[in-house]
């Protein structure tokens, strides 16, 4: 399954379902899907409570090559359009109810609301990029010569120092996604939606550990010289895949959505 959450496009009520329209971007994995998802305003209805995600059939959706991106490439995150498109009511959801964990199937997963729900992939992306990069730095650096008279890498006291110093930043992130993960996933397994203050802590959790990775895989990049530059260069050119492809994910922006007066 591919798709996208965010509202766009439009969804005209008919006799047993919508009729939907409307373009999405970042449909990643759109071309391996077999369903695809978007979020259309149905006409009518007051956004955001009125908004209905769809999912249709892959062939059902025009998906437009247009994802030329510096690395990331393999994702394949296109945008994807739905042109007048029946959608059955059992095909459709509300996006509210979603966001708040109010949805009636599904288990415990589908309880954890927004973005509790979504965290664990950001966190475990994001940890498991930085746990590659310094695997492959630590295997090359006992070999790794520098200056006219080569010495080991691993002999020098700043990389020793920066990878240490890394290895706990990457352990102590860790232990925090599952401290955060385990908590909102009891309250879920209990039939509770985690409230408004563990989503903005599951928030700024995945925030951080994005941050604590992008540092960590730097320090990967760094130590291992001009070689990680050039794409042709494997496995150097890992380190600069490691740096560029860490989740797009911002602190600057905390959205925990609130419950409905009803």
């Amino acid at each position: 399954m591919a798709g996208l959450i965010t509202p766009r496009g439009q969804a005209e009520p008919v006799d047993g379902g919508h009729r939907v329209k409307g373009r999405w971007a970042f449909g990643s994995g759109v071309h391996h899907a077999d369903w695809v998802l978007a979020s259309p305003f149905v006409s009518g209805q007051p956004p955001v409570d009125g908004v209905r995600v769809i999912v249709v059939p892959r062939d059902q959706v025009v998906v437009h090559d247009n994802w030329q991106a510096a690395r990331l490439k393999a994702s394949g995150s296109c945008d994807y359009s739905i042109d007048n498109v029946f959608v059955s009511d059992e095909m459709t959801f509300s996006l509210m109810d979603s966001l708040l964990g109010k949805t009636v199937t599904g288990g415990a997963a589908l309880r954890l609301g927004f973005p509790a729900s979504v965290a664990p992939f950001h966190m475990g992306t994001a940890l498991g990029i930085a746990r590659r990069a310094l695997d492959e730095i630590s295997a090359p650096a006992v070999g790794k010569g520098r200056f006219f008279q080569p010495s080991p890498l691993s002999t020098y006291p700043h990389f020793q120092f920066a990878l240490g110093k890394a290895e706990l930043e990457l352990a102590a992130a860790r232990a925090l996604a599952f401290q955060i993960v385990s908590g909102v996933w009891a309250d879920a397994c209990t039939g509770l939606v985690p409230p408004p203050e563990k989503q903005a802590e599951a928030r700024a959790a995945s925030a951080y550990i994005t941050e604590i990775a992008q540092r960590v895989a730097t320090v990967a990049f760094q130590a291992a010289g001009g070689g990680a530059l050039f794409e042709t260069n494997p496995p150097a050119a890992l380190f600069s895949r490691c740096v560029r492809r860490r989740p797009a994910l911002s602190s600057e922006s905390v959205f925990v959505p609130r419950a409905r007066p009803d």
